[in-house]
């Protein structure tokens, strides 16, 4: 998967150049959360063969991390906040179809 892939499914604008290489060191990051989260591999012959679906997760997770601050709440007396570094479910149902099993 490369970073035009990735821009062109997560509606990022090929010409904004701002974030990639942050987008170019995630996406390995997400594939691998991905084959952990799925109990299997996605590699076939030495090359990554992506299903759809992991492709719009990947995707997704780009999107969300360049928008989201991740502030799940703030509290000013005595400054305290609460991030939340789950990606929502929205973002996370596109690897339910490739999840194993694992024994």
């Amino acid at each position: 998967m490369d970073l035009n892939t990735v821009k062109l499914l997560a509606s990022i604008p090929a010409t904004n150049t701002k974030h990639d290489e942050f987008i170019e060191a995630k996406i390995s990051v997400l594939i691998e959360a991905a084959e952990d989260y799925c109990n299997q591999s996605f590699i076939v012959n030495g090359k990554y063969i992506l299903p759809a679906g992991v492709k719009q997760y990947v995707a997704d997770a780009i999107k969300h991390d360049l928008r989201d601050t991740g502030l799940k709440s703030r509290q000013m007396g005595n400054v305290t906040y609460t991030f939340n570094t789950d990606y929502p479910d929205p973002v996370t149902k596109n690897l339910a179809p490739y999840r194993a099993l694992r024994w």
